[in-house]
């Protein structure tokens, strides 16, 4: 008579199975939940930014008006002009809106250049002229060239207080002007053929 052995494997635990609506139901509600989150998300970030332009944007409009007031006050004939005075300075007077830190809170902005130094350099080359400009903490200004084929205007640069650019905003050292330099006063490196013909404050 055959011997059977006995069954050593212990029964395993069956885990119930959800049944069909109920799985697709906690699928859905997964989803749902997962995509509510992401709106949310969507309208606090959105609601932020739309707070932020609101608060801290000008309409055109009111652009245009403190613009025009400031033109007024001031005697501009249009948003920026360039008074050339009996000596070396020579003054750009600006109107613009909002005003930087610079300007009068109307936005009107007067930027100096009080002189223009010429440059020697040993070796012959480099800039041949430095400007010497005062009346803001960064400056945005407006060179045009008169070398050949003919004038045109170059790319606005910002140059801090303190410190020197070329016209194509690259640092140079206070030290190799040839001059003491003063506090307060930025320094733009051109050639003779290059003029700074609009400037304004942006800080």
């Amino acid at each position: 008579m055959a011997s059977t052995k006995p069954n050593l494997e212990e029964p395993k635990d069956e885990q119930p199975q959800e049944s069909g609506w109920l799985s697709r139901i906690t699928r859905v509600s997964s989803t749902s939940e997962a995509v509510f989150k992401a709106l949310g998300a969507l309208f606090v970030c959105g609601g932020a930014a739309y707070g932020f332009f609101v608060l801290f944007t000008s309409s055109p409009t009111e652009v245009a008006s403190q613009v025009q007031e400031c033109e007024k006050t001031h005697g501009l004939k249009g948003d920026h002009e360039t008074v050339t005075t009996s000596g070396k300075e020579v003054l750009f007077r600006s109107c613009s809106w909002p005003p930087s830190t610079s300007s009068d809170p109307d936005g009107y902005a007067k930027v100096v250049r009080r002189d223009v130094v010429s440059l020697t350099y040993e070796l012959g080359t480099g800039p041949d002229q430095a400007d010497r400009l005062a009346g803001c903490r960064v400056f945005k200004l407006w060179y045009t060239s008169q070398a050949p084929p003919g004038n045109f205007p170059r790319m606005p640069i910002d140059v801090p207080a303190n410190t020197a650019r070329s016209i194509y905003g690259e640092a140079w050292p206070l030290d190799s002007l040839g001059f003491r330099p003063v506090e307060g006063e930025a320094y733009v490196l051109h050639n003779t053929t290059e003029t700074l013909d609009r400037a304004t404050c942006t800080s």
